[in-house]
């Protein structure tokens, strides 16, 4: 609770306003912290936020935050982009990575976080954070029905049709299974096993675990994002060196999982 209260040795009535003008506005900053954490707590981003850049960044980390949590594969590289759109939607912003790791940011729901963006953004940013949302599911090179589901609620809640987005997922998708489909009939199905095994230098078939990590540590020095500078001829080499590595390691994946 907060205690008011106005010295009395205050005589001089100017002196009396600016003292009471000043419990006044710490009354409301107070009032302010106190409504922000209610909402926080109660899974909902504020909707009596103002429309500024930091509360925008805010509801861009919540909705991107749920989205890098349906796949964990390629984690970074999605925190990465929206580090990466922050910055180029903000010129030059900075890094937000206090904001990715914020409970609160990571608990708000769809609803609430659309509902504010709505009320601020113009049908054509709309269209293009559902976009950008889009483009940070597909980064590991397709999207899944839960990813789908995901997408789909965003943007409905923005008021986006289905019709504006969908062409990319399906081509992000067909892109994807034909390059499965592929390599499933490249080669007799053992030799595709025994030739991933030895790419990851596997004797025996992993744990989920122990492929994941190993994964994880090889996307670091092939993937072409993370060498943005990195000359043409060896962008190719990159390229081809990330896609043989997520071809591997589907093979290994699936039939672990089966």
């Amino acid at each position: 609770m907060l205690l008011i209260f106005i010295p009395k040795n205050i005589n001089n009535t100017e002196s009396q306003i600016t003292a009471i003008i000043c419990v006044a506005l710490i009354a409301i900053a107070s009032f302010y912290l106190l409504l922000t954490e209610y909402y926080w707590k109660k899974k909902r981003f504020p909707s009596f936020y103002l429309y500024n850049k930091k509360n925008f960044i805010k509801a861009i980390t919540c909705i991107g935050i749920k989205l890098t949590r349906i796949e964990r594969n390629d984690q970074k590289l999605k925190l990465g982009l929206i580090n990466k759109y922050v910055n180029q939607v903000f010129n030059n912003y900075g890094n937000i990575r206090s904001l990715l790791v914020s409970e609160n940011y990571q608990a708000a729901t769809n609803e609430s976080v659309c509902g504010w963006l709505r009320k601020h953004l113009d049908k054509f940013d709309e269209l293009a954070f559902v976009l950008f949302c889009v483009q940070l599911i597909a980064i590991d090179g397709h999207v899944n029905s839960k990813e789908q589901s995901e997408i789909d609620e965003i943007a409905k809640l923005l008021g986006v049709s289905k019709i504006e987005y969908q062409a990319y997922i399906d081509r992000v998708n067909e892109k994807f299974f034909s390059k499965e489909e592929k390599n499933f009939t490249d080669r007799p199905e053992y030799e595709d096993t025994n030739l991933a095994l030895q790419f990851f230098g596997f004797k025996v078939i992993p744990t989920i675990v122990q492929l994941k990590s190993d994964f994880r540590k090889r996307v670091k020095t092939c993937h072409p994002d993370l060498f943005p500078t990195i000359a043409p001829e060896k962008k190719k080499e990159l390229e081809f060196k990330f896609n043989e590595l997520q071809k591997y390691y589907n093979e290994l994946l699936l039939i672990i999982e089966e």
